[in-house]
């Protein structure tokens, strides 16, 4: 998928999600970070939508909050949040 059709999806949930970071391989879209408040989100390539275990503080970066989720693989599946692709 390419990026306008994951923010073109995003923005059809309707949930005030703001759009972090999306990593691309290949000319592919491969991930997608966002948030909700300070609840971290993600998306992978197939659209199925995962929140990340830990929320940050506006004083802690974005990015070090990720990785250190990440590195600890703490999400839970999401499937309101799942992406539905016209």
């Amino acid at each position: 998928m390419k990026i306008e059709d994951f923010e073109k999806a995003i923005n059809a949930l309707n949930r005030g999600i703001e759009i972090d970071e999306i990593r691309v391989r290949k000319g592919q879209v491969h991930h997608v970070y966002g948030h909700i408040g300070t609840t971290l989100l993600m998306w992978g390539s197939s659209g199925l939508a995962y929140s990340l275990g830990v929320s940050y503080s506006h004083d802690e970066s974005l990015l070090q909050a990720l990785q250190e989720v990440l590195r600890n693989r703490h999400y839970t599946r999401h499937r309101e949040l799942d992406l539905r692709f016209e």
